[in-house]
């Protein structure tokens, strides 16, 4: 069939091949409805490609191949195939990278990526973070109105640097093309409505050559069918049966001579043969025929497919696939286990829950201890794969197993296992009876790796709850252990619970204990565990005010997981990241970063959510703006279930502080009256700090010992000394409210700039209204609407130099005011000066009156 109305398309593909030849990489996505022609466009810049060409596709399986695209690539990129299947992660990435840097101009084809498997997404993640640096286009096509959106792609797709990602949207087919396509055989109008423009319905529409038009293309494709011999018929429903492929001497296999069969039916425009296999021409189309067949028909088909594959020696995954649709438990039970072991090896957790699930549900159930071991790898990867119900439930199985065999070291770890996994569902009674069970069963025993987990465990759940001294204890025994032991994973991880407490009381010798646990796990390969060490020690250097230090931690952190995939630390460090500008008067680097962290909608949940929650509804409570309201009742459901003040302190000052600026005392005692008592029994001088801070502003009694200095100086009437150990540390909301409960009207007044530059329009009013009351005679206006709404586009820093600048500030003093560097200050004035369509400082007081009228 011709390609109309793909020229653009077509086009833009062929630009951004050309740019990835000359050393710009691209992703492009190729995006529409089933049917919309996204195969026959790329095939076509297949064919007209000049450079090399590697093409695959995701499975409409049950159940998808781990790395399948990749592995369909292996035939025309020699080592790949092996390459793939090597159990380090990083060996996978590194091999698509270098396939994809191999030759310049290289074109990279996944079709179908709404099917894709975990293992494969992310290797197109990786890739993609890379794609600038690599001279190939790597084209992706999906059907974009299937896409759910909590579909991971689209998490991998926000990878991409924006500049190096091009969307192409298929469109229906014009009234126009669609009469040069019918040439004059129908009612053009009465077909477009009828089909919507869509290609293949066209195609199908006018093979059939029905009047009156086929309802659906369903209608179509069967009645096509319908005049096939009965051999070209059986020829159909046999490859209907086989998503991925269906190769010629399986087809062979199960329908001796039906090659002339096989050809009747390419003839008639349904099957096309090419590169050894048969498949139909069009996804739509083998559903169609597969949807019509009985349930005892489907099933004698798929047997037959499962014993051709079978001794073909193909991959589990489709003989898992098969299996289950022949009914054949004990089938299902052997390849699906296989197929699991295979993909959870790949790192393709979700399919590797799914192929057990499966298994557990549907299979023939194996012996006792075969099962005990499938219950445990099912619980393992639905923990990987974020299926909390399915990860417990499986545990629990196991562990009944566990007891019924008397093995009490296999018992202790399936019980430090459940353990980790109630904490993780916030069953916060059930995690700590579980995990001082795993100590007791072994405790008595010959030391042992067993007893050093369920130690170190035991360590890891006092220090999420503050009982630092029991979490050294218990962490320091588990360290010893391990150290006598060899087992570098229980060390580090042990290590990582001893250094977190120590940090809130000792912070350069936690973070010293952090930092050589986090050097040792990535000596090891352990990227997790250092991951964890070091965002550990980031959060807490944060916690102290240490915020540039945190930052940089942070900011390795981060490089750290996203090089490689920790995609779970990755979000945590963008909560942290988005904490930290919150503090630093980063306003809408901290709300861009929280948004997009909230916009995971496979993050619904977790806990891990509650820094970005408190962020985002601080930010919009401080500005004046609605919707706080049910980003902090989901903070706080989350962080009681959890029941750790380092999870419950945020969310209850982030409500005290609406309560204060409502003037609503008994609101601030309600939100921290029962969070400041846990600080005051388990926190520490931060915790307890910034819970007291705002219930001394409500006008409630509290002491100001055991405080950070920050908050004992305002709590002990020295507000003036606070607002300056703020300025010091670079925490300019703090500071303007330090400075808020001055007697000085000239410090509220400095309250009032700070408050205006950072947009605080709520808080701001606060200020004013107490300064009118403390008699003063001058208050600044504060910015108009329009200069609210950002005149001139300049960004909010820009806009809070601008106004500085107004006011016959140097940079140096600009710099010292934001805390700043004067080199940054003055890139924001060289851009304020550019976007105000001004040439000097001197004319930007006038250009920013101009704008507000």
């Amino acid at each position: 069939m011709r390609l109309l109305e793909r020229d653009d398309a077509l086009s833009g593909l062929a630009g951004a091949l050309a740019a990835a030849a000359a050393g710009r990489g691209a992703v492009a996505v190729v995006g529409g409805e089933a049917g919309i022609g996204k195969t026959s466009v790329v095939r076509r810049l297949a064919a007209d490609a000049p450079g090399r060409v590697l093409q695959g596709g995701c499975d409409d399986l049950a159940v998808p191949r781990p790395l399948g695209p990749f592995l369909d690539m292996g035939a025309d990129a020699p080592g790949l195939t092996e390459r793939l299947r090597a159990t380090d992660r990083a060996e996978a990435f590194g091999a698509v990278l270098e396939e994809l840097g191999r030759s310049p101009g290289t074109l990279c084809v996944v079709e179908d990526v709404h099917w894709i498997d975990e293992a494969s997404l992310d290797v197109l993640t990786y890739v993609g973070r890379r794609i600038d640096r690599l001279p190939a286009l790597l084209v992706l096509t999906v059907r974009d109105d299937e896409l759910a959106p909590d579909h991971p792609l689209r998490r991998a797709l926000a990878a991409v640097p924006a500049d190096r990602l091009l969307r192409v949207a298929l469109e229906p087919l014009s009234e126009a093309a669609v009469r040069e396509l019918a040439g004059g055989r129908a009612d053009v109008r009465a077909l477009r409505a009828a089909t919507g423009g869509n290609p293949f319905f066209l195609s199908e529409a006018l093979a059939q050559g029905m009047d009156p038009l086929p309802w659906s293309v369903r209608d179509a494709v069967l009645a096509r069918a319908g005049r096939l011999s009965p051999a070209a018929r059986e020829a159909l429903e046999l490859v209907s049966v086989m998503p991925a492929r269906a190769e010629l001497e399986v087809v062979a296999s199960c329908l001796p001579g039906g090659g002339p069969a096989i050809a009747e039916a390419e003839e008639r425009g349904l099957l096309e043969t090419g590169a050894g296999a048969v498949r139909f021409r069009h996804e739509l189309a083998r559903r169609a025929v597969e949807e019509t067949l009985p349930g005892a028909r489907r099933a004698e088909l798929n047997r037959a497919v499962l014993e051709a594959l079978t001794a073909a020696g193909a991959d589990p995954a489709r003989l898992a696939h098969h299996a289950a649709r022949a009914n054949d438990r004990a089938a299902l039970t052997r390849h699906g286990v296989e197929a699991a072991r295979r993909a959870a090896s790949a790192h393709s957790h979700r399919e590797a829950s799914d192929l057990l699930a499966a298994v557990a549900e549907h299979g023939e159930e194996p012996p006792p201890g075969e099962l005990v071991e499938v219950l445990e790898l099912l619980s393992v990867e639905a923990y990987m794969a974020s299926h909390a119900a399915r990860a417990v439930s499986a545990r629990e199985r196991a562990l009944e197993l566990r007891r019924a065999a008397g093995d009490p070291r296999a018992t202790s770890l399936t019980l430090r296992w459940l353990s980790r996994l109630r904490w993780w569902t916030m069953d916060r009674d059930g995690a700590e009876a579980t995990a001082r069970e795993a100590v007791a069963l072994v405790e008595d025993l010959p030391p042992s790796r067993e007893l050093a987990w369920a130690l170190s465990n035991l360590s890891q759940l006092h220090m999420l709850t503050q009982e630092d001294d029991l979490a050294i204890s218990t962490g320091e025994a588990a360290t010893t252990l391990a150290r006598e032991l060899g087992e570098t994973e229980v060390l580090v991880h042990a290590q990582t619970n001893v250094g977190s407490a120590l940090v809130r009381s000792d912070p350069d010798a936690g973070v010293a204990i952090l930092e050589e646990a986090g050097r040792r796990s990535v000596e090891h390969g352990l990227f997790e565990h250092a991951c964890r060490a070091w965002g550990n020690a980031a959060w807490t250097l944060a916690e102290l005010g240490r915020y540039e230090e945190g930052r940089e931690l942070c900011r390795r952190t981060g490089a750290l997981a996203a090089e490689r995939e920790q995609q779970l630390f990755m979000r945590y460090e963008g909560g942290l990241m988005a904490s930290i500008d919150l503090q630093t008067g980063r306003w809408d680097e901290a709300e861009r970063g929280a948004r997009e962290l909230l916009a995971d909608a496979t993050q619904q949940g977790v806990v891990a959510r509650i820094p970005a929650l408190a962020v985002l509804a601080r930010l919009l409570i401080r500005r004046g703006e609605p919707g706080w309201e049910p980003l902090l009742q989901e903070g706080w459901e989350l962080a009681t279930g959890a029941r750790e003040i380092q999870r419950l302190r945020p969310v209850a000052c982030a409500l005290a502080e609406a309560a204060w600026l409502a003037g609503d005392v008994a609101g601030v005692d309600d939100a921290t009256a029962e969070v400041y008592e846990l600080a005051r029994r388990v926190g520490h001088a931060f915790d307890l700090g910034k819970l007291a801070v705002w219930r001394h502003r409500a006008g409630l009694e509290v002491p100001a010992e055991g405080l950070q200095p920050q908050f004992a100086l305002e709590i002990a009437g020295l507000p003036g000394e606070a607002a300056a150990e703020w300025h010091r540390i670079g925490a300019p909301y703090a500071e303007a409210l330090a400075l808020l409960a001055c007697d000085d009207p000239a410090q509220v007044e400095r309250a009032v700039v700070i408050l205006d530059g950072l947009g605080a329009e709520a808080v701001a009013r606060v200020a004013r209204a107490r300064l009118w009351a403390m008699g003063a005679t001058r208050v600044p206006r504060g910015p108009r609407a329009v200069t609210r709404r950002n005149p001139a586009g300049l960004t909010a820093r820009q806009l809070e130099v601008a106004r500085l600048v107004a006011e016959g500030r140097t940079n140096g003093e600009i710099a010292r005011s934001l805390v700043l560097s004067e080199r940054t200050v003055e890139h924001h004035v060289t851009g304020a000066l550019q976007k105000l369509g001004v040439a000097s400082r001197a004319s930007v007081a006038g250009a920013l009156d101009a704008l507000e009228g």
